[in-house]
């Protein structure tokens, strides 16, 4: 449904998503619908958010690249200055992009999810999120961040360190490189599109997950898992183990960072835990969601009277440690890996004895047929996907922006993800 004339009404919507990728949304109608939600969704023709029959209202967007998809929100920029729902957003992408668009500064600051625009950096940038923690005072590892491929990295580190170079976008994993020894590191040897680079001090220990939900600056919940299984190293999780409590240092840096930077939805957060258990430490704060984020569902927690609430007013239910795993994620993982029997289990969303049980999600409904078995006779490619993918998107970030763009509005890229995918 395309159906614009409620905008010029006092429609009043809970959330909006906005977005023209819209793999991290692709879990939160269904969830939020379910929990009682009244949620609207602006995104491309034909792509999956505008068809999705949970939100309760769509207006298409015209345009398949960010850039023209962003530049077509002028038209309703009256709308979005005045929007009083919390706007969750698509990739670290298209908020740099509208952060840096000539829409109305209000109303930027009303639908990005840092209303300080003083952070609007972090958008898709590593080595902002970085230099942003350390002016918070927030602990991380040591970060040092490179410009360029000049200067010497050797004279900043000691010989033995342990490094990661992240670089300064997102993309799950594909955009990080670990190094035993700082030695063994060449910057003249970096993909020069991942500059400007951070280079973090690599700590001993285990990685904590945290979806974390902010209303108006105000911390409102925050879930904490721990990964049982990644799509790949420094990926994506399969699947989780939900825990009974946030730790406390944790939500205290976290009430820290929406308090200064005024955050405004749901914002994906990973902390890492020390050997021994006395140290944590801020890895990554994504102001989007992500697509664990409508797992406050599954966990049967009343998420509709804490954002009313703002997370204070109400009793919250005792969370019991719980296993959960994305269907669209553990069955590409199982095929990848030839388990074809977690494959059809993640297939009809049943409980799997190893990972728990499936997030809400639309994957079921819609590979529980005959879709679903094409996809299982076609998984001998499963295990050059993500290369092919990887490759891909090495060789488009070289082109001229006009041929990205072309590249994003052709038929031949959506039919080849969906081959892919």
């Amino acid at each position: 449904m395309s159906d614009e004339s409620f905008l010029q009404e006092d429609n009043q919507f809970d959330f909006v998503l906005i977005g023209n990728a819209e793999n991290v949304l692709r879990n939160l109608p269904l969830s939020l619908n379910l929990s009682g939600f009244k949620v609207l969704g602006f995104a491309p023709k034909q792509s999956t958010l505008s068809s999705n029959k949970h939100l309760n209202a769509v207006i298409e967007i015209d345009g398949l690249s960010t850039f023209e998809f962003v530049s077509n929100l002028k038209r309703i920029e009256t709308y979005l200055k005045g929007l009083s729902a919390c706007v969750l957003w698509s990739s670290d992408e298209i908020m740099k992009v509208v952060a840096e668009s000539d829409l109305d500064f209000d109303c930027k600051k009303n639908i990005l999810p840092v209303r300080n625009s003083k952070f609007w950096g972090i958008f898709d940038s590593k080595a902002a999120q970085s230099e942003a923690f350390s002016s918070l005072g927030i602990k991380q590892p040591k970060t040092l961040i490179y410009e360029n491929a000049t200067r010497s990295i050797r004279k900043d580190w000691h010989t033995d360190s342990r490094v990661l170079i992240k670089g300064n976008s997102s993309g799950g994993g594909a955009f990080i490189q670990e190094f035993p020894m700082v030695d063994q590191v060449n910057l003249t040897k970096i993909d020069r599109n991942w500059f400007p680079i951070s280079v973090q001090e690599f700590i001993s220990g285990r990685d904590l997950m945290v979806e974390a939900y902010f209303r108006d600056g105000e911390l409102a919940l925050a879930l904490a898992s721990e990964t049982l299984a990644e799509t790949k190293k420094f990926g994506p999780s399969v699947a989780r183990r939900y825990l009974e409590d946030c730790p406390m240092e944790a939500v205290n840096t976290l009430k820290i960072l929406g308090h200064e930077m005024e955050v405004n939805g749901f914002v994906n957060v990973t902390f890492r835990i020390g050997r021994h258990g006395e140290e944590l430490y801020l890895i990554e704060f994504d102001t989007r969601p992500n697509i664990w984020h409508g797992v406050f569902f599954e966990l049967g927690i009343p998420l509709k009277e804490i954002w009313a609430n703002r997370g204070e007013a109400i009793s919250k239910p005792r969370i019991k440690a719980t296993n959960l795993y994305d269907p669209l994620r553990l069955f590409n993982w199982s095929l990848e890996k030839g388990q074809i029997s977690e494959a059809i289990t993640a297939m009809k969303g049943n409980t799997s004895p190893r990972f728990g049980a499936p997030l809400a999600t639309e994957f079921v409904f819609e590979n529980s047929g005959l879709r679903g078995w094409i996809k299982i006779l076609l998984a001998p490619i499963y295990p050059f996907r993500q290369k092919i993918l990887n490759k891909l998107i090495g060789v488009k970030s070289r082109l001229p922006q006009t041929q990205r763009e072309f590249i994003d509005r052709s038929k031949f890229k959506r039919i080849l993800l969906r081959i892919l995918n």
